[in-house]
């Protein structure tokens, strides 16, 4: 069957990396320039609305370069009409979550596939439950990436056994007899796998891997609908997918020399990196990369375009000081928020800028907007 093709990870490596990621679970980490690397927490969704970003960016027949994060972006490109997607990420963990989401897409009914990723509020246990993820990559044994997930499998099913052997002891009953509540599975099973505070901890908890567990539907163009999900199931394996491990600073080099992209999406990259390094990378890395009409676009959650627009006349303006939360994420939030209005004001320099406001989606809720930003550069 068709997948998503790499040339720089073997069954071997997936062995290694659900092991490294399933032992770290627990590992926390400080958000940084750093954090992306090799870090054990995949993200599973999305924190951006990826079909407001991609729906205008992508036409029929047209080639995207996009940061891999949850695969999603991939996908609604391809539903969107991408005749190729090239993914590329820091963490080549990110390789396993796509090549998931797009075995799931193969496999799994419309219905199946967001009672696996989208929801876990609910009875029966079938939010990442072994039993839909074992039919989810079924086809698939000789990909790279089996490994990983047929590991990550065995622990779900260890974890969900220890769970259901836990609400069925005395310890249990007990305590929801003291406090009267009786708890849906589907609700303790995640409580179970995520809190600091759980009896199996000694197992490691497999969905602590994933950051941001959940998603809304409307979020994608191709969940918006069971018909739009089966459009993007019809078309999936006639498109050309590839992935590469790389940073937006050695992009260029790590993809065929020939490669020109009308595309290239970079997420939410420009609040974690320097504003000199990120326009750097623009210049030498994705602008060679660029076709004749292409744009360069990425997202900038919880951020007011007229913060863009006042940038752009005052280089000294700042994101105002009660428009952050106060919470431990402040610090990270106001150099974000620096960050994507500095990137903003020094594209305008060389390229043609242009801002599209969408509804908030709450990525970043720190940062208190009522909007999130598209800005897309191209060519003067």
């Amino acid at each position: 069957m068709s997948s998503i093709i790499t040339t720089e990870i073997t069954q071997e490596d997936a062995k290694r990396d659900i092991e490294y990621c399933l032992g770290n679970a627990w590992t926390k980490r400080v958000i940084s320039a750093n954090y992306f690397l090799n870090n054990p927490h995949v993200y599973l969704n999305t924190s951006e609305n990826v079909q407001a970003a991609v729906s205008s960016s992508v036409e029929e027949g047209s080639k995207i370069l996009t940061v891999t994060s949850s695969g999603d972006y991939c996908l609604d490109s391809i539903f969107h009409g991408a005749e190729e997607v090239v993914n590329y990420d820091t963490n080549r963990f990110q390789y396993y979550v796509a090549c998931l989401k797009y075995w799931g897409v193969l496999n799994l009914s419309y219905e199946e596939f967001c009672e696996c990723f989208q929801s876990f509020h609910r009875d029966d246990l079938k939010f990442m439950s072994p039993e839909l993820l074992e039919k989810a990559i079924a086809g698939f044994e000789e990909e790279s990436a089996y490994p990983f997930w047929k590991g990550f499998i065995e622990r779900r099913k260890l974890e969900q056994e220890y769970l259901l052997q836990w609400m069925n002891s005395f310890d249990y009953q007990l305590l929801t007899m003291m406090t009267g509540m009786q708890t849906e599975k589907g609700i303790a099973d995640y409580a179970f796998n995520t809190s600091e505070f759980n009896p199996a901890k000694e197992i490691c908890c497999a969905l602590r891997m994933f950051e941001s567990p959940e998603a809304r539907k409307d979020a994608y163009g191709y969940l918006s609908s069971k018909e739009n999900f089966n459009a993007l199931k019809e078309q999936l394996t006639k498109r050309k997918v590839s992935f590469y491990t790389s940073d937006i600073k050695a992009l260029k080099d790590r993809l065929p020399e020939t490669t020109t992209f009308d595309t290239i999406f970079l997420s939410n990259i420009p609040f974690y990196v320097p504003s000199a390094s990120f326009v750097n990378s623009v210049n030498t890395q994705m602008e060679p990369l660029l076709a004749a009409d292409g744009e360069i676009s990425y997202y900038c959650q919880n951020m007011n375009p007229l913060w863009f627009r006042e940038k752009a006349k005052n280089p000294r303006f700042e994101v105002p000081d009660y428009c952050f939360a106060q919470d431990p994420m402040e610090p990270l939030n106001r150099t974000g928020a620096k960050r994507y209005l500095d990137s903003y004001r020094l594209l305008r320099e060389q390229y043609q800028v242009d801002l599209e406001a969408l509804p908030a989606y709450g990525g970043t809720p720190g940062i208190l907007s009522n909007n999130d930003v598209k800005v897309l550069v191209r060519r003067k």
